[in-house]
């Protein structure tokens, strides 16, 4: 069992096991996984695997919960390291219309999607980009919901207030709210 073998990585992430032998490895209720830390690490099943301990995976994570279906996030990194680029973020960009506590202005659909066009160089599929850009309408407030925080708009020079929302604390703040 794959899966039940790379578990020793989130529950001992000094342990330090080839993935040769993680995949070799057939773990089970007779034969738990025993790392080189000495810790056990139970079988059991989940209905979603989460592999990865990002912004993503904790999202995935937390939607699983409330549709009341089991999940499992492995993430291999010890807790200081945890979520993978998540943790270098600061902000992102979302659609709104009118201002609230965290931005300012508006920022419509078909001005982000004209703003990701321009980092793309072009090479965006259209339906798929508006069908995100829409659905990050309520983005701040889900994750608001979920205990994520905001810093206040920015002033003077700056002008990012209108397009791009600060978490209070950074990438590791985001992430310490979700787990």
């Amino acid at each position: 069992m794959l899966w039940s073998s790379i578990v020793c990585a989130v529950a001992c992430p000094s342990a330090r096991m080839p993935m040769g032998e993680l995949a070799a490895h057939t773990a089970g209720p007779a034969n738990p996984l025993r790392v080189d830390c000495g810790q056990e690490v139970p079988v059991r099943e989940v209905d979603v695997l989460i592999v990865g301990g990002g912004n993503a995976a904790l999202c995935a994570a937390i939607e699983a919960a409330r549709a009341g279906v089991s999940a499992l996030v492995l993430e291999a990194a010890p807790q200081a390291l945890r979520g993978g680029n998540s943790r270098h973020t600061r902000n992102l960009r979302q659609m709104h219309l009118g201002p609230d506590n965290y931005l300012v202005g508006d920022y419509a659909e078909d001005e982000f999607y004209h703003d990701l066009l321009q980092v793309t160089g072009g090479e965006t599929d259209e339906t798929l980009a508006r069908l995100t850009i829409r659905s990050s309408q309520e983005l701040g407030r889900w994750m608001k919901e979920n205990g994520v925080r905001w810093q206040p708009p920015l002033r003077g020079t700056l002008q990012l207030s209108r397009t791009n929302a600060f978490f209070l604390g950074g990438g590791k703040a985001l992430l310490n709210a979700y787990y």
